[in-house]
């Protein structure tokens, strides 16, 4: 039987803190954009509420905006170059994509490699493209993949028959996007910003229209 003395002389082990759970990313900076600390998950939920909220996806601004709209609605309605050049929405993807690779480039040549790739994926996200189809009233509330695939099918085709329009729709519908989740925080809320709902004429800024303008 152990006596009180024995447990005395027992050698006590230092205690040893659990293991902490793995938890959100602290913004430690209030400045630092929103792709510098939010995860995957967070970053689209905010680009949901962008396409909400903001009046750039505002269903007073038309989809589309091209001379050519007759041929590209009947490209559409009888899904041309499905079958013969690959699937409509696949390449409709891609060319979002390249899209959206060329205008964080330009707005925003200083994010690191991380932050990139973060913003570029949720920027691709089905559930960002339902968002925008929803706010302009062109689907249903509920989310359905159907939609955001329609998106897809729209940017394929008006490539196609108006490369300009399209180029014209990716700045539209993806540099508010990229501002908001990119941009620092102050860099938001300057009283100089430029309005980013408001469709410019600003030449130096729409490329795509300047071209158009031209032909």
């Amino acid at each position: 039987m152990k006596t009180h003395s024995d447990a005395s002389h027992r050698t006590s082990r230092p205690v040893q803190p659990l293991p902490r759970r793995a938890g959100p990313v602290v913004n430690e900076d209030p400045d630092a954009p929103l792709v510098r600390w939010k995860t995957a998950k967070q970053l689209i939920n905010e680009l949901v509420y962008l396409a909400d909220t903001d009046p750039a996806y505002s269903a007073r601004h038309p989809l589309i905006q091209t001379p050519m709209a007759s041929e590209f609605q009947r490209r559409v309605l009888n899904d041309e170059d499905a079958a013969g050049q690959g699937n409509a929405a696949h390449r409709g993807n891609s060319k979002i994509a390249l899209y959206i690779v060329d205008l964080i480039l330009r707005e925003c040549p200083e994010a690191s490699d991380g932050e990139y790739e973060m913003a570029r994926d949720a920027l691709k996200s089905n559930v960002f493209f339902h968002a925008i189809l929803r706010r302009k009233h062109l689907c249903s509330h509920e989310y359905d993949k159907r939609a955001a695939d329609a998106l897809k099918i729209i940017f394929h085709h008006l490539a196609v028959v108006d490369p300009c329009a399209a180029e014209a729709l990716a700045y539209d519908l993806f540099k508010p996007a990229i501002v908001h989740i990119m941009k620092p925080r102050s860099w938001l809320q300057r009283d100089e910003r430029p309005a980013l709902a408001r469709r410019t004429d600003n030449a130096e800024e729409r490329p795509a229209k300047r071209a158009r303008a031209l032909e």
